[in-house]
């Protein structure tokens, strides 16, 4: 794979750069702190401490705690294609579902399709792997199938590696037929996909299509092809480090034995705490405040874009998640610019971090979850006087 773990650094460098000097960051791809559900959070907690706290202190099942596992069952499952909490592990997060699907499926010198551009903290995972990476030609309604088919023809991988609904750093959204088609190709070329969906439930206008875990009931032999990878980190909180996965039924030994070696099962505090979360309701209250908070931010940093940057600057507007990707119309490099988006106190992180081979240095990431209204139109603005005429 064409990639190594400094590239992503990139991301986590500027983001420490924008803390340390104080300015506009649109760097990280951090959930709003200040939209963290503090209080019932700590109620939450408050609860599990008073009431079965020794129970949360002890070791637990491998798969997690039950009664999470339910919840999580209830919130993938579609009407026709129902999730059994027995078929969810609860994760330290979506990274380790990414890495125990890695370890289970693949070998080194295997072959891993992803997105173009892609989470790089994927990417850091599969070079760790030994897997050799190639992108896929994607747009803002998500990984082209014709590319797909024509890389197929060329080189069969083990893995393919996605997200499909607002994806990080793209933001894009694949349309139901692409998400189809896709899971039509895995059964016909022999691989295995692993859907990764932070961001599905943070929608603006409308829900996305169904996750490839609920279509592939619809493609025959497709259900042994989707590992499903989530977590609570951008919807609840990233510090809690509770994530889950839902792999194939023929697999799903393999990853409860993968997982156990690597910390024998999550915290399970946590567990307790977003169970009892969930299942009092407040969960479910204050999602369509992070919805809107994010939507109106997006919202801001488009209208800006067209005011100060349109003539050069090329963005599809995000119907969810918490991205903006953008390519300097007339090329160039984004890294370039940085520099003087840093004298201007600007933040942003450039596309060389999100690929898995030779990147399209034009482009770059802002994320505006972090910023409120006023700070992502002086951002913008700013950003206007360091990116040339094209």
């Amino acid at each position: 794979m064409d990639y190594s773990p400094e590239l992503g650094g990139i991301i986590y460098r500027v983001a420490s750069l924008a803390r340390r000097t104080g300015g506009i960051s649109f760097a990280g791809g951090y959930p709003d702190p200040d939209l963290f559900d503090a209080d019932a959070l700590a109620a939450a907690y408050n609860q599990v401490f008073r009431d079965g706290f020794r129970a949360s202190l002890q070791y637990g099942d491998r798969e997690g705690y039950r009664r999470l596992r339910e919840r999580i069952a209830t919130l993938c499952s579609t009407a026709e294609r129902p999730v059994d909490y027995q078929e969810v592990i609860v994760a330290n997060g979506g990274q380790q579902g990414i890495a125990t699907a890695t370890t289970v499926l693949c070998r080194p010198g295997d072959h891993v399709f992803t997105e173009a551009p892609t989470f790089p903290t994927a990417l850091h995972v599969f070079h760790q792997a030994g897997l050799k990476g190639q992108g896929i030609a994607c747009d803002a309604d998500g990984m082209l199938p014709d590319a797909l088919e024509a890389a197929l023809r060329r080189q069969r991988p083990r893995l393919l590696y996605a997200v499909p609904s607002y994806s990080n750093p793209a933001g894009a959204l694949w349309s139901l037929p692409r998400r189809l088609r896709v899971l039509e190709l895995a059964v016909e070329y022999d691989f295995h996909i692993i859907e990764d969906d932070p961001y599905g439930l943070l929608w603006f206008d409308a829900p996305p299509p169904p996750t490839l875990l609920s279509l592939a009931a619809r493609v025959p032999g497709a259900a042994e092809r989707v590992t499903h990878v989530s977590s609570f980190s951008k919807t609840i909180a990233p510090g809690l480090r509770t994530g889950w996965m839902i792999p194939p039924a023929s697999l799903r030994d393999q990853f409860v034995h993968t997982k156990l070696g690597t910390d024998i099962h999550s915290a399970l505090p946590s567990q307790y705490a977003i169970d009892r979360y969930i299942g009092q309701g407040d969960f479910d209250r204050h999602l369509p405040k992070i919805r809107a908070t994010y939507g109106e931010r997006a919202r801001a940093m488009h209208g800006a874009i067209l005011e100060h940057l349109a003539d050069r600057v090329e963005c599809a507007p995000p119907r969810g998640g918490m991205f903006f990707w953008c390519k300097v119309r007339g090329g160039g490099d984004a890294q370039d610019l940085m520099a003087a988006a840093e004298r201007e106190k600007v933040f942003f992180v450039p596309g060389v971090a999100f690929y898995p081979g030779a990147p399209d240095r034009a482009t770059f990431r802002m994320s505006f979850a972090t910023t409120p209204v006023e700070g992502i139109v002086e951002g913008v603005r700013r950003l206007g006087r360091v990116i040339p005429d094209a």
